[in-house]
């Protein structure tokens, strides 16, 4: 599977009198393998960059974990709250808290301990920074702006075996908010998340001879959770003439699943410029 990067926030600040560097959490991905009663240890850095001599401040940085689940647009959300297939309850770290200067960094030893009798699966957690606030006392006549976000590295754990499997339920091209868009759908029958790659082409049929190819090229589009449906929106990247067309989709999930790839016919009207899903082109 294609390693990628899940960001969910990158960065915080705090702003005093004298300026202050950009604070980022690396990496925010952990994708690990872990047998029941066995144990895994990395290392996350959390970087305080200096953007320049004015940057003098240190920020004192928290640490902790939560739980995070996700919506079927794609939107994280985070709980200290229980969960199922909770990875939480399983990670120490150290340190939990430390003060950063400029244009250093902090190491943090992150161990992941898997119980025995763990059920196989894939289990999820989220390591959180956040700067300790205020992280040092105003003296009088001192004044401070603090803008702050948290960061996170998403930890994946997968407590073999876990298979993967895929349903492509859908894909159909509509009209929304003026702009013609591509829609597959998609169901995650296995054990632990995908993370899809789709690329497509339109090519245009006899109605349509004059008009130039439109395509997407490769890119990443989203997680599907195990057990969850989702269907991703790609906006055609070109306009389209009044006329019939072939869309040709496909899809790279991973965990070593067949490349997913669709095709479908659909019809641009030049009374209206809906776009009409059909399986093979109307009588003239």
């Amino acid at each position: 599977m294609r390693a990628a990067a899940a960001v969910i926030a990158t960065l915080f600040f705090a702003a005093t009198e004298a300026a202050a560097g950009d604070v980022a959490i690396v990496p925010s991905l952990v994708e690990l393998t872990v047998l029941p009663g066995e144990d895994h240890t990395t290392v996350v850095q959390i970087h305080y960059t200096k953007d320049g001599p004015a940057d003098t401040q240190p920020v004192r940085v928290m640490l902790d974990t939560e739980n995070w689940s996700m919506n079927t647009a794609g939107d994280l959300a985070f709980t200290p709250d229980d969960v199922p297939f909770s990875a939480k309850p399983w990670i120490v770290f150290s340190p939990g808290e430390a003060e950063i200067d400029p244009g250093e960094m902090m190491n943090v030893r992150v161990s992941v301990i898997v119980p025995e009798g763990t059920a196989s699966g894939e289990y999820r957690a989220a390591l959180i920074a956040q700067p300790r606030t205020p992280f040092r006392p105003l003296t009088q006549g001192d004044r401070r702006l603090e803008l702050i976000c948290r960061l996170a590295t998403i930890i994946y754990v997968q407590v073999p075996p876990v298979v993967g499997d895929v349903e492509f339920g859908s894909l159909q091209v509509t009209r929304l908010d003026g702009r013609y868009h591509v829609v597959p759908r998609f169901h995650n029958r296995g054990g632990a998340h995908l993370r899809v790659y789709d690329s497509f082409e339109v090519l245009p049929l006899a109605e349509a001879p004059s008009t130039t190819t439109c395509q997407r090229e490769e890119q990443e589009a989203g997680v599907i959770l195990p057990g969850r449906s989702r269907q991703f929106v790609h906006v055609l990247p070109c306009d389209l003439a009044p006329g019939w067309y072939q869309l040709i989709y496909r899809a790279d999930v991973g965990k070593d699943l067949p490349l997913q790839e669709g095709e479908t016919t659909f019809v641009i009207s030049p009374n209206d410029g809906d776009a009409l899903a059909s399986t093979e082109p109307a009588e003239p």
